[in-house]
């Protein structure tokens, strides 16, 4: 019973950064119902830079300074 719960609270732990996630790219990436323009670029009449864009979820590891 303990590891089903910590199971469904790891995957919940998730959704928030998930849906956050989703939302900043679909606003980056033109829907084909609209145009060729993304909400982003409609926006800010610029287009959006995507380079920094990584698989969800990627690893990352926190900077603890040595002093």
């Amino acid at each position: 019973m303990n590891r089903n719960l910590l199971n469904i609270v790891k995957s919940m732990m998730f959704w928030g950064e998930a849906v956050l996630c989703a939302t900043y790219i679909w606003n980056r990436f033109p829907p084909s119902a609209i145009s060729n323009k993304s909400l982003y670029e409609m926006w800010y009449n610029q287009l959006p830079i995507v380079q920094h864009f990584r698989v969800f979820p990627s690893l990352y590891y926190a900077l603890i300074p040595k002093h």
